[in-house]
């Protein structure tokens, strides 16, 4: 009855918190809008932790119960574990990766019309493909800035040319350019400056012809592809004639250019 009772202590570690479903990263397409990145995975003992990280090495700060989300296009690391009472008390992390792909914008040259010896022009580019409130003006949506490569040069023949869009970049699209048409057209030949070789002859019964020797236009002068001669280079008797010049190739349209036989002086005599 008066005996000793000894009491020997046995200490059992405490099993770290386990995970029993992995979050599995998930491949989602840009749509504008803030999204998961992964399922949500299940923990043993503790509670399942979630943090964005770098590929090779899990993060040190950041860590949350939440599931990551993210709107931009990219390639995201979703390192995960199971966590205790506290920070050291939890399972040895795991990475899931995610990737949220850009969306597709065609970027399309809208078609111009132009006349002869115009410089190359455009009436802007339309867009195709924007998602959410994303537009061609919104704050951080694109970059860099919209121009054109032209097929045609200032003074081209007549006929249709290709405008093709370039300089945009996009974090969250994948910008196509495509190309549209630039129309050449004839320009009128009206107003154009006509020169012949004499615009004042006088009456001698014979057939007489005027010939055009220069037809010029801003400054240029046009050769004989650009125009013909109509009518109107000859003439007989008194009286005023037009030439007309009709244009051809590059230019359309017709112009005058007015020229005249005068009487002739008749001298007479009284017998």
């Amino acid at each position: 009855t008066n005996g000793v009772i000894t009491v020997s202590p046995k200490w059992t570690e405490k099993s770290k918190p386990g995970i029993l479903t992995e979050p599995v990263g998930k491949e989602l397409d840009y749509s504008g809008a803030a999204r998961e990145l992964c399922s949500r995975g299940s923990a043993e003992g503790g509670t399942m932790r979630y943090a964005i990280g770098d590929k090779d090495a899990p993060p040190t700060s950041g860590w949350s119960e939440e599931i990551p989300v993210r709107t931009d296009a990219g390639t995201y690391y979703i390192w995960f574990k199971a966590a205790g009472d506290t920070e050291d008390y939890c399972s040895d992390p795991g990475c899931t990766v995610a990737e949220i792909k850009k969306a597709k914008l065609t970027v399309t040259a809208r078609p111009k019309t132009i006349v002869y010896g115009d410089a190359p022009a455009n009436d802007g580019a339309d867009y195709a493909g924007f998602v959410g409130d994303d537009t061609e003006t919104a704050d951080g949506v694109l970059s860099g800035g919209l121009v054109f490569d032209y097929t045609y040069k200032q003074y081209d023949d007549v006929g249709i040319y290709m405008i093709t869009p370039k300089g945009l970049t996009a974090k969250n699209y994948d910008i196509a350019f495509d190309p549209g048409k630039l129309i050449v057209k004839p320009k009128s030949i009206k107003g154009a400056d006509v020169k012949v070789d004499q615009t004042e002859r006088t009456y001698d019964g014979s057939l007489q012809t005027v010939a055009v020797t220069r037809v010029s236009m801003d400054g240029l002068n046009l050769n004989g592809s650009d125009y013909e001669v109509a009518t109107g280079a000859e003439g007989k008797d008194a009286g005023a004639y037009s030439v007309l010049i009709v244009g051809k190739g590059n230019y359309r349209d017709s112009v005058y250019r007015q020229w005249n036989i005068a009487k002739r002086a008749v001298s007479v005599t009284a017998i």
